[in-house]
């Protein structure tokens, strides 16, 4: 696995293909004392006793030692469970190059080191094989226990939904928040406090055509101090004094139409049950050419009206510039 240049030992890199994982080997052999090298105890090969990780520097002597390893298949178990190899440019490159042939590779290098650059490496809790741990999650994704378990999870959610449906919190009810104190001149005064905290109505409705509203209220009064800016020669100062603010408060709310009555025209009724302003149903729909539906005026009108030219006068039935009759 190493060649000689001109004295001195240089990179080789060589792809070798196990089982079903491409592998690229980046060997830099250096001078140094040479220290035994044997692989984790993995499921492959259990006849290899129990050995503790190897250590966090991969020194040089110990690359050395695994090139002239005899057992290729034993070389390929240590470097692929080695955390460092996520972290290899090169072998990231030549994996991931656009011209790579072997999707198997693509695949193995996204499973392993989460198919990003710089990604912290999922090591698994004991030592194991990448194989053995590939060939363990494939046969767990068909397992119906797999299903059963989301099942379960949809199931708790569901529970979360009506127990949020249910919390009385969010119904519609006074609740205390803080409401700005009316200030009909606030462009010359300023109160303070700017707020008092009182129970105005809020909360869902469990419909868009509904809003909650007072249906009961109570008008409370606070004194605040009112700063006027007072002009005295070149400078402002400001003349303070108290003033008592009424504000109202809500005791009683009740979810309501946000269209009401009032909101209709003159040619619509007031569908409440609905919650919306209606044309009346007799009325007929359909519009001649060059006229549309209007739904608040509950009449034919026309598409695009016209200024027209000195003289003329624009015609609402044929929805044209028209002569005058007389003149």
């Amino acid at each position: 696995m190493f060649a000689k240049a001109r004295g001195k030992p240089v990179m080789v890199i060589e792809m070798v293909q196990c089982l079903m994982v491409g592998v690229t080997v980046v060997v830099v052999p250096v001078g140094g004392l040479e220290l035994p090298l044997r692989p984790y105890y993995n499921e492959v090969y259990p006849d290899a006793g129990p050995l503790t990780p190897p250590d966090a520097d991969l020194s040089a002597s110990r690359v050395s030692n695994m090139g002239r390893t005899t057992d290729l298949r034993q070389f390929i178990m240590q470097y692929v469970q080695d955390k460092r190899i996520c972290s290899d440019p090169a072998l990231r490159n030549i994996l991931l190059a656009e011209d790579a042939a072997d999707e198997r590779a693509k695949v193995w290098w996204s499973r392993r080191c989460g198919g990003h650059r710089g990604r912290g490496t999922r090591l698994p809790t004991q030592s194991e094989s990448t194989l053995i741990r590939y060939r363990r999650k494939s046969s767990n994704r068909d397992n119906p226990q797999n299903s059963l378990d989301r099942s379960r999870n949809d199931e708790k959610k569901w529970q979360t939904i009506r127990k949020l449906m249910k919390n009385k919190k969010i119904k519609c009810k006074p609740k205390k928040v803080a409401v700005p104190l009316p200030n009909p001149d606030r462009h010359h005064t300023e109160l303070q406090p700017e707020c008092v905290y009182i129970k105005q109505c809020s909360g869902c409705c469990n419909s868009p055509q509904l809003e909650c509203l007072p249906i009961k209220t109570k008008t409370k009064t606070f004194p605040a101090m009112e700063l006027t800016s007072v002009s005295s020669g070149l400078q402002f100062t400001k003349d303070q004094k108290i003033r008592m603010v009424k504000v109202e408060e809500h005791r009683e709310c009740h979810c309501e139409c946000k269209v009401r009555r009032e909101h209709c025209t003159p040619s619509q009724v007031y569908n409440e049950d609905a919650c919306q302003c209606q044309c009346p149903a007799h009325l007929s729909r359909s519009c001649p050419t060059r006229k549309v539906w209007n739904e608040k005026e509950c009449r034919c009108e026309c598409r695009r009206p016209q200024n027209c030219t000195t003289g003329r006068y624009f015609d609402v039935n044929s929805c044209r510039c028209a002569e005058p009759m007389f003149k």
